[in-house]
């Protein structure tokens, strides 16, 4: 799924082993952490951005991109459009919606795998504000 070369290549943020982030962040590009972050993780309107969690890593917070590697903990949610893949120290405490999903041996999942390959997530979501519109027009 990934080469060496692409990672390489797509390393625009680095956040390091000592570094630690509260708030929520967006990026584009590459973003690889090897420190911890609490708040949510989404990218620019970027199908190729990269998020790369190194071991050691930590994000509290829900992730949302279009493709991640995962060799350390996240506790919060991850919604992928593209690729993911959990690396043998990966350790996600949450529900995994993803389209293609790689685990090696040793990663653990403590929630849900729900394959989107449709991204039925987001549909979800915009049809629930719909609905919640059309809830509030019917009442005037």
């Amino acid at each position: 799924m990934f080469s060496k070369k692409q990672l390489n290549e797509k390393i625009d943020t680095l956040i390091g082993a000592e570094s630690q982030i509260t708030g929520d962040l967006t990026f584009s590009g590459g973003l690889h952490i090897e420190g911890s972050v609490a708040g949510e993780i989404t990218c620019q309107d970027d199908m190729s951005a990269i998020l790369v969690i190194n071991k050691g890593g930590q994000v509290t917070g829900d992730i949302s991109v279009p493709s991640a590697i995962i060799d350390g903990t996240v506790h919060g949610n991850v919604y992928t459009t593209n690729n993911l893949r959990l690396e043998e120290h990966g350790f996600i405490n949450g529900n995994v919606y993803y389209n293609s999903l790689e685990m090696e041996a040793g990663a653990k999942v403590n929630g849900s795998l729900i394959h989107d390959r449709e991204n039925k997530s987001e549909s979800f979501e915009e049809s629930s504000e719909i609905s919640k519109v059309k809830d509030d027009l019917l009442k005037i």
